[in-house]
């Protein structure tokens, strides 16, 4: 771990490394999956972002609603796909292709610039705020254990696929930026390995128990081994489905359950999230990420793909992730 802090000390500097880690917000390094060169590479990070848009478009506008009014309708247009979160994913994935492991200052200055943002929730736009009074970017975040920060680990585990070591790391800084609590660093960790476990997977693999024991074995005790253990006795029991909350222990647990109960069916995973309730969009938005980058971006239905607006730019960026991909992505807005 001394080895590990150190060369943080040198891409984000001393006074971040050890305010982050008296708070407990550096976790040990990562022993998780290597990627590699998996075939269909290109296609399974396209998909993981093209399906992370996805699943939040179709579960933004029944967030919360009650059961008659849950059920999707293809993609929604206007501002149901201009979410926050999908938008910050996009940048954590930019910032750390542009900055490697000195990503989190870069992401909290994009913070501090940023016009207004479409639905943040509300620990962003509290950041926000501290960044632009001058509080340095590691005492800005605050608290929060919501599940707002989680999305944005799936940017994180593309990235750093070929990276175990610095996985967690660099998702745990991340999330810190805005969600400076134990509970969200740690499943923003398990997110970004998740991410990476299943752009590994082989695509004849049809046992979800092996899946998730998998990440059971590489994850520290802690919020998000519960949150492993509580979609794996529900898959194990066939049991009801874990509680799409707000917080970020609940959205990680239901995304796994549904993506993993129906991980080669992209379009009934969804529905099951929609159907559901709670916090959909982001549960749906993991979900997604995670069936897409299992199977490839063609899992999802041509007709979706056209009507999400974002397309283009999520697989140019997604394509500027992979070695030998495009190296420039759209501009953002």
């Amino acid at each position: 771990m001394e080895q590990h802090l150190g060369e943080l000390d040198r891409h984000i500097g001393p006074a971040a490394v050890l305010s982050l880690t008296q708070r407990a917000l550096v976790p040990e390094p990562g022993r998780g999956v290597q990627v590699g060169s998996t075939p269909g590479l290109t296609e399974r990070v396209t998909g993981a972002m093209v399906g992370m848009a996805l699943g939040h478009a179709v579960g933004f506008p029944v967030e919360w609603e009650p059961p008659a009014r849950r059920r999707i309708d293809g993609i929604p247009t206007g501002r149901a796909q201009a979410g926050a979160e999908v938008e910050l994913a996009c940048w954590s994935l930019e910032t750390i292709l542009d900055h490697d492991l000195g990503a989190a200052p870069a992401l909290a200055e994009r913070l501090r610039r940023a016009p207004r943002l479409y639905r943040p929730g509300n620990a962003v736009p509290a950041t926000i705020r501290s960044l632009r009074r001058g509080v340095p970017w590691f005492e800005a975040g605050v608290g929060s254990f919501g599940s707002g920060a989680a999305t944005r680990a799936v940017g994180v585990g593309i990235a750093m696929r070929d990276r175990p070591e610095w996985r967690p790391l660099a998702a745990a800084l991340d999330a810190s930026v805005t969600h400076a609590s134990v509970d969200a660093v740690a499943v923003s960790a398990v997110v970004a390995d998740a991410v990476a476990c299943f752009l590994a997977l082989p695509v004849d693999a049809d046992d979800p128990i092996a899946v998730i024991d998998s990440l059971v074995a590489i994850t520290p005790a802690g919020i998000g081994a519960i949150a492993l253990q509580l979609a794996r006795h529900r898959l194990v029991t066939d049991g009801p489905a874990p509680y799409s909350g707000a917080q970020a222990i609940d959205a990680l647990a239901a995304a796994l359950f549904y993506a993993l109960r129906n991980l080669r069916k992209a379009q009934r995973a969804l529905a099951d999230v929609v159907s559901a309730g709670g916090d959909t969009d982001t549960v749906g938005a993991l979900v997604g990420a995670f069936v897409g980058a299992a199977n490839g971006v063609d899992i999802f239905p041509p007709t979706w793909r056209t009507e999400l607006r974002s397309t283009a730019r999520l697989t140019a960026l997604a394509e500027r992730a992979v070695p030998g991909g495009a190296r420039t992505v759209e501009p953002t807005p």
